[in-house]
């Protein structure tokens, strides 16, 4: 089983370097229906390329 998921952040401009998340899978599976937590930390980073041209 493969799963993909999409996060949208929004105000990263307060946002420090990092983002932290904590995951965890919850199904309807009456034994074991919650896996175990996972943290997820990223690192912010930004790039952006400009061209003056006059």
């Amino acid at each position: 089983v493969s799963v993909g998921l999409r996060f949208a952040v929004q105000r990263l401009d307060d946002a420090g370097p990092h983002i932290d998340f904590d995951l965890q899978i919850h199904s309807s599976n009456k034994d074991n229906s919650k896996s175990n937590p996972v943290s997820l930390s990223l690192s912010i980073s930004a790039r952006a390329q400009l061209d003056l041209r006059g």
